[in-house]
């Protein structure tokens, strides 16, 4: 997607948009610069979709714009918003970035009186809320200027020099202050050069000529960085969508890659898929009459997936993907999600038989949260361990970095990204390998995770064991929570049995772990020839494997 035609589609929406004051608004300044030629007056409409959109990602925080003078779209828009503050700087020239650069070196710490400034541009500024994991940390943050390699990363460390850019940065002001007192000392007076370039200067030029500098002012390495900005000019491996970019060509490689262009929604408008195959269409009567008696307010398209059969049901706008036969759940499942249009969707299980009215208001808030903080999914019910609340919103947990391993990824209710869903699932494995195997591969990627911290506070009630178990009988136990008034089941003629709590015998479980073993050895080869740290996994697996093998042969 081209840049600027999106920031054109995307500007009059944010004009009309009321801003929440953000949870950072005492800790951060945002400083853009407008100094346009004459006849590219229509830029600023670029750079105040660029304020705009950092404002609906972050929220409302104090702006400072510097112009080299005043003009009619600035001054309208300064006289719009109260917290907008226009400084007037005559040595900016028009076009002309070399005089930009100059004013971030000598003059940028006085333009703010947070301990942070967020510098921004038209071709660069923020896509998710991630400031949490930057602020107070490091001086200088902005998208890494060299490539990531482990030799690179020792020279770089030893230096203290991680050349980063700075179109789309955040700088603290201790650093603009020690920046322009260097500048004022020594380099003011220099004719414009590469060292003089106020992310060079920042990132390279200081750290390498000033010990005391280098020494006391801490500039993001480029793993942390990579998380915060990326810049095309400089190919890095991005694993996750970072927090914003700079260039327009960057916009255009991470669109192709992640939905950075989606905007809130309507959840009651927000695709669902619904994971299923022909041999469950006997239940699809009671799961939509139900879905649709429980959450009457859904008007979205509902995405069925199927291999030959249609499906309709009154009232809702169902999507049949009809597949055809396919070999592995995995495969089926990675067909349906392709078929969804849009980049974010509500994933259903066919056996999550609603039990209560949705609570739209929390399932709308919790949707909020899942497109402002930028994750990958945000899962409808709670997680036992390795999540940690989110600052400000104790109701919700994210996962906590130092516990990623531990990620326990699974198919209840939750609102994903379809391309991480995607990055996560292979064709060949069955639900339980998938979302076994999907933990580790999760972790690995090292996707952002929410979750739910009660359980009470679910805004869809289900089982979350399902109404189906042991091969597609009927857990009754889910069952008896459920109303069926005018719900088309009948379970006393229900072709599927009721499912009976057995334990299971050594000789069934060596059976089973002989069956799905090539599954198994499959992803575990697939996994370490793309990330080779899946070996220590594979370790601890055939461990804990071995662990219980012997405690069931004990048993006999």
């Amino acid at each position: 997607m081209n840049l600027r035609e999106w920031q054109c589609a995307q500007l009059p929406v944010l004009r009309k948009q009321r801003f929440a004051i953000s949870r950072h608004v005492k800790d951060v300044t945002v400083v853009a610069y407008a100094f346009p030629k004459e006849a590219e007056s229509e830029a600023f409409d670029y750079l105040e979709c660029a304020i705009l959109q950092t404002w609906a990602v972050i929220g409302l925080l104090k702006t400072v714009v510097v112009a080299h003078r005043h003009f009619a779209k600035l001054d309208v828009f300064a006289a719009k918003y109260s917290h907008v503050d226009v400084q007037i700087e005559p040595t900016l020239e028009p076009g002309k970035i070399e005089s930009m650069s100059a004013d971030c070196c000598s003059r940028l710490h006085a333009r703010f009186e947070t301990p942070y400034c967020l510098v921004i541009q038209d071709d660069g500024f923020p896509l998710r809320d991630r400031l949490d994991d930057f602020l107070n940390k490091y001086d200088y943050v902005g998208a890494p200027y060299v490539r990531i390699a482990w030799w690179r990363n020792v020279i770089c460390r030893v230096l203290g020099c991680w050349v980063s850019n700075g179109g789309f940065s955040l700088r603290s002001r201790a650093i603009c202050q020690a920046a322009a007192e260097h500048w004022s000392r020594k380099y003011g007076t220099r004719h414009p050069s590469r060292q003089t370039v106020d992310d060079l200067f920042y990132t390279q030029t200081l750290p390498l000529h000033h010990l005391a500098y280098r020494l006391k002012y801490k500039i993001a390495p480029n793993t942390v960085a990579i998380r915060f900005s990326y810049d095309a000019i400089v190919k890095q491996p991005v694993k996750t969508c970072p927090m914003g970019f700079h260039r327009t060509a960057t916009f255009e490689e991470l669109s192709e890659a992640y939905s950075i262009e989606r905007s809130p929604l309507d959840v009651n408008e927000v695709p669902i898929f619904v994971s299923s195959c022909d041999s469950y269409s006997d239940i699809w009567p009671a799961f939509f009459a139900l879905l649709k008696r429980e959450w009457p307010e859904y008007r979205g398209t509902i995405y069925l997936n199927t291999e030959t059969l249609d499906y309709v049901h009154e009232g809702l706008n169902i999507v049949c993907t009809k597949l055809g036969k396919q070999r592995k759940f995995g495969e089926s499942f990675l067909k349906g999600i392709s078929c969804v249009e849009g980049d974010a969707f509500l994933l259903l299980m066919i056996d999550y038989f609603i039990e209560a009215k949705v609570d739209v208001a929390k399932l709308q808030e919790v949707y909020d949260i899942f497109i402002h903080e930028g994750v990958d999914t945000f899962t409808l019910t709670t997680q036992p361990y390795g999540f940690k609340p989110l600052q400000s919103i104790s109701s919700y947990s994210r996962l906590d970095p130092r516990e990623a391993w531990r990620i326990m990824f699974s198919f209840q209710a939750a609102f994903w990204e379809k391309v991480s869903l995607q990055r996560i699932i292979y064709c060949h494995e069955d639900p339980w390998r998938a979302e076994y195997f999907g933990s580790r591969r999760a972790s690995l990627e090292g996707m952002d995770f929410l979750v739910l911290a009660c359980r009470e506070d679910k805004p869809i009630k289900y089982d979350e064991s399902g109404v189906l178990h042991g091969g597609g009988k009927w857990l009754m136990s889910a069952l008896t929570r459920i109303n069926f008034d005018s719900i088309p089941l009948n379970l006393e003629r229900s072709p599927r049995l009721v499912y009976k709590e057995s334990s299971i015998s050594a000789r069934d479980f060596i059976r089973g772990e002989i069956h799905v073993t090539p599954m198994k050895i499959c992803s575990w080869v697939m996994m370490m020839a793309k990330h080779p740290k899946a070996v220590f996994m594979l370790v601890a697996d055939l461990r804990r494997r071995c662990s219980q093998m012997l405690k069931a042969f004990s048993k006999y």
